[in-house]
This record gives structure tokens, sequence and C-alpha cells, in this order.
């Protein structure tokens, strides 16, 4: 287990069950790589981390210089996006995540976010990539295009739109707006 590493530069790796808590990600990178390895509360102000082949980050945030890719079956849970950058890619998954400021990309298929709380950036999701629950609040924007999938979204302020392919099914508008444009875009129940 490593505790409080702040890292400036270089790359710390977390693998074959390794633990890593409370990380101070400045410069460089921090590798989450296989079953039962974890990083939790890992602050990225810079650098990227990388979440894959079934690690996990627990908690933490993501600052305007940071981002953060879950990939090929990775998972990101109670993630804070604060700035930076969140990529779900490669059946990833990223779970109750809040995006404050920034984005969260979802894109490829068997790639989901769920329970996202938008309170303000973007949350895109296309290519076969999901997102299943979660809120839209008066600040946040989710775009939803090229055969990307939203399930289930409640539009509580913010904007949800719809284009080139991308498909809406049972959303809850109860303020804001749902905009639907472009030939194969659907908004279903």
């Amino acid at each position: 287990i490593a505790i409080n590493t702040t890292v400036n530069g270089g790359a710390q790796a977390i693998t074959g069950k390794g633990k890593a808590e409370s990380t101070i990600l400045n410069k460089g990178s921090q590798t989450v790589s296989g079953d039962g390895s974890i990083a939790s509360n890992t602050a990225i102000n810079g650098g990227t981390q990388t979440v894959e082949n079934s690690g996990k980050a627990i908690g933490g945030k993501i600052n305007a210089s940071g981002s953060q890719d879950v990939k090929n079956g990775g998972v990101a849970e109670g993630i804070e996006i604060a700035g930076g950058t969140q990529n779900v890619t490669d059946k990833g998954k990223a779970e109750n995540t809040t995006l404050t400021a920034g984005s969260q990309n979802v894109s490829g298929d068997g790639s989901i976010a769920s329970n996202t709380e938008i309170n303000g950036g973007t949350q895109t999701i296309e290519n076969s990539g999901k997102a299943i629950g979660g809120k839209i609040n008066a600040l946040g924007t989710q775009d939803v295009k090229n055969a990307g999938i939203a399930e289930g979204i409640e539009i509580a302020g913010g904007i949800q739109n719809i284009t080139d392919g991308g498909q809406a099914v049972d959303t809850t508008l109860t303020r804001g707006a749902q905009n639907v444009s472009g030939e194969k875009a659907l908004a279903d129940k």
C-alpha cells in the first residue's frame, strides 16, 4: 500500500492487487490495472490517471489540468470532475460521478456512465456508449450523438441535446430543455 504519495513527474503503477490511497497527481501518470488493484481518493491536478483491466478508482477529484482514462473494463466510482476530463472507453464504467465543471466523455460499445449528476460542464455520449440514470441540473449539458444512448435521465434545469443518431429513452423533463435534431435522432417515451 502507498499512502499520501505526491507525483510530480514519472509514473506510479498500481498492479497485482496493490493499493494507493490519497495520491496527489500533479504531473506524470498513475496506472491502476488488474482485478483487486485500487486507487482511492486520488487528487488529479495534472497528468493522467489510467484505470484499466478491472482496476478501480474510488473517490477522488479531477481538477482543471487533469484527466482520467477509464478503459478495458476499468471502473471509476464516486469521482468528482471539477474542471478536468474523464474519458470512459472500451467497456470502461463510471459510476456515481459528480460533474461540476469540465467533461465526461463516454464512447464505445459497452462503455457506461451510470448515475452521473451533471451540475456543470458537459457529458458527451457517443459511438454506442451509454448513460444510465443520472440528472442534469441547471448549469449542466448532456450531448447524445452518433449512436450514443441515454436511458432514464432526469432533466432538472439543464440541457439535453440529442443529435446525429443519438437516442434518449425514458427521460423525465422537470425543468430545462431537451433538444432533438437530425434525421436519426430519437427521443422515445
